[in-house]
């Protein structure tokens, strides 16, 4: 058997002729067919089919394009074809006449397999021919189930890609927002400490107002135990001067008596009762004056005081609002870091999920 590739690029199974040994089936029984044997020489019949059996099968298998091959005729003399039949077996020997006979049979049995090989040889050809045609299909079906699969896995790649550049993205956006609340917290920070410093100093200046208001408020029970004392030296006096008028009319009666000898007492008393009102009415203006800028400093330090209570409040609750704020900045920061974490755990698996997908599909 020879393979040959015709140029359809398609395999088929040549035949290689033979010379099968079959024994002689007319004169079995005779003496002359069993005691013959085949002599090795050329005798124009045996060597000329059989190589033209071999040069139309090595032809065959050459390389033509048509889809059958049929053998070359055999012939079954190389005679001279001028004489009769009978003469041409007369003058040979009955050894000979056996021999043309055995091989024209073999000739025709070789043409029989001949034409059964290539009967065979069109059955096998139909039916790798038929294989061939199957296979194509399944190799498109394949090749098309394949570029199918590769297609979907193109397309959940690009969808799983979206959905990483949309979280990519999304974790863009988030780390500029948390940068950006990271830097006002940072200011609020700074104003916060800025408004530590401004309390302590407001609780400083509060303390010093404290102070300054228990001196000025020992200082005004001073003015006021001065006062008493002043209004108790006006009433000692007032009843000295009731006492010195009462004394004067008395000195006035006893002048009418005596007025030549008391005149002069007279005028001592007189001077005596003048220098005292004018004292009097010198510590009554001192009083006046000293209760005047006492009202004063008094209404000061309530002003003051009343300022000062406002501000440690509006400071009180500033601070309070700034710890507030804190507090809801510290947990949406800390939401944030777990959002982001989060995010970071599914783009890993996302990650981890693409990489894994080209060995699933293989």
């Amino acid at each position: 058997m020879i393979l040959s590739k015709e140029n359809s690029n398609r395999v088929l199974v040549r035949p290689i002729a033979f010379k099968p040994v079959v024994p002689n089936r007319g004169d079995r029984s005779s003496p002359a067919a069993s005691s013959f044997t085949p002599t090795l020489y050329d005798d124009g019949y045996s060597s000329q089919g059989t190589s033209r059996g071999c040069s139309n099968s090595v032809s065959a298998s050459s390389g033509e394009s048509s889809d059958t091959y049929y053998a070359s005729p055999i012939h079954t003399s190389t005679y001279p074809n001028d004489l009769p039949a009978t003469q041409h077996e007369q003058s040979l020997s009955p050894d000979l006449i056996n021999y043309e006979k055995l091989l024209q049979e073999k000739e025709s049995e070789i043409l029989q397999l001949r034409r059964t090989m290539e009967l065979n040889e069109s059955a096998m050809v139909r039916v790798h021919e038929h294989k061939r045609i199957e296979w194509e299909n399944q190799m498109k079906e394949l090749t098309q189930e394949y570029h199918r699969r590769l297609r979907l896995k193109q397309d959940q790649s690009n969808e799983k890609e979206l959905d990483l550049r949309d979280i990519i993205s999304k974790l863009e956006m988030d780390n500029r927002q948390l940068s950006v609340n990271i830097q006002q917290q940072q200011i609020d920070q700074d104003r916060q400490q800025q408004l530590s410093i401004q309390l302590h100093e407001l609780k400083q200046r509060h303390a010093d107002m404290t102070q300054r208001l228990s001196q000025e408020t020992c200082e005004s029970d001073k003015l006021r135990h001065r006062s008493k004392e002043l209004e108790a030296t006006i009433q000692t006096l007032q009843e000295k001067l009731v006492i010195g008028t009462a004394e004067q009319n008395k000195l006035q009666e006893k002048v009418s008596k005596s007025s030549d000898t008391s005149t002069t007492q007279t005028k001592q008393l007189c001077e005596k009762l003048q220098q005292l009102e004018n004292e009097i009415l010198q510590e009554r203006g001192n009083f006046c004056i000293e209760r005047q800028k006492w009202k004063e400093e008094k209404e000061k330090v309530l002003q003051y005081q009343k300022q000062l209570q406002k501000t440690y409040s509006q400071m009180y609750r500033r601070n309070n609002e700034l710890e507030q704020q804190l507090c809801r900045i510290n947990s949406r920061r800390q939401a944030r870091r777990e959002s982001l974490q989060n995010n970071m755990d599914r783009f890993s698996l996302l990650s981890v999920d693409i990489e894994t997908t080209p060995e699933s599909f293989c």
